[in-house]
């Protein structure tokens, strides 16, 4: 008791400062003080300037502290940087082979390649048959797709049967079979006859890569599989999926038609493509 009344007694013990003339001792100014007072000055400015002085010369492990950190930022700020710019290239591929592949559908074509059911990539680079239904831009982007290495994983085989047999094709549409494909004749699909307004249906798993409007074959679509291969739906009086969208075996994308000026009926033509070669769908499909 004695310790806190003392304690008490010196905070609050008051004193007073007078401030004389050292010559004629004359009163020029007085203030009132007490310990509390002092304490309560001084311990904030004490606090301050500790504060200024760690803050304003940090010591070496903070200057490590703060360099890692620069580092890591700098090694994400990079990283986002390449990832952007791949980003960017995979979009642009994406554009060319999209506007490549729109000019082969539309027409815009001269160069074919002979269809085989059987063939070597040697012979695939020999082949210069020219015809009138693909063009060099079709195969310069079939090429470039396979570059890309988007398409889905294909079995380790080349050869083309092997390879197509290995899918389980879906009937785009059933019905009867009135002109077949004949590669000679520029017939590089076949034609099937159904009732009115029968659903067509996508062959095999895969992603629309053309869903448009076009002089010669009407409303198209086309569908990039698995294995480099494409199938195509011509004449159709309705389209029901876009470019872009992913569709499965069996999937309804649009109605028979007869629309197109090479139309001569309602009718179906599909048509199977490799590698940018035809293939007779008879022999994978089952209609």
């Amino acid at each position: 008791m004695k310790i806190k009344e003392s304690l008490f007694t010196w905070l609050s013990h008051r004193y007073e400062v007078v401030i004389r003339d050292e010559e004629n001792f004359e009163e020029k100014r007085s203030f009132s003080y007490s310990h509390t007072k002092a304490l309560v000055i001084v311990v904030p400015v004490l606090v301050l300037v500790f504060a200024l002085g760690f803050w304003l010369a940090p010591g070496q492990s903070g200057k490590a502290v703060q360099s890692s950190q620069e580092l890591q930022i700098k090694k994400q700020l990079l990283s986002l940087t390449n990832t952007v710019d791949s980003l960017i290239e995979v979009t642009n591929q994406y554009e060319r082979y999209y506007q490549n592949f729109k000019k082969a559908i539309e027409g815009d074509v001269k160069d074919l390649r002979a269809d085989t059911t059987k063939i070597s990539k040697n012979q695939i680079a020999q082949t210069d048959t020219i015809q009138d239904y693909i063009s060099q831009a079709d195969l310069n982007l079939r090429k470039e797709y396979e570059s890309m290495n988007i398409s889905l994983k294909e079995p380790k085989s080349t050869s083309t049967d092997v390879t197509l047999q290995s899918i389980s094709f879906f009937p785009p549409i059933k019905g009867t079979i009135t002109e077949r494909f004949d590669a000679k004749n520029k017939h590089f699909g076949i034609d099937l006859v159904a009732k009115a307004n029968e659903p067509i249906k996508a062959a095999a798993d895969g992603t629309v890569i053309f869903a448009s409007w076009t002089e010669d074959t009407g409303n198209v679509i086309a569908i990039q599989h698995q294995g480099d291969m494409v199938t195509l739906y011509k004449h159709n009086a309705a389209l029901f999926k876009k470019v872009g969208d992913f569709v499965k075996a069996g999937d309804v994308i649009a109605i028979i038609g007869n629309t197109g000026r090479l139309s001569s009926g309602p009718h179906l033509h599909f048509e199977l493509w490799y590698k940018g070669n035809a293939i007779n769908p008879e022999k994978f499909v089952s209609f």
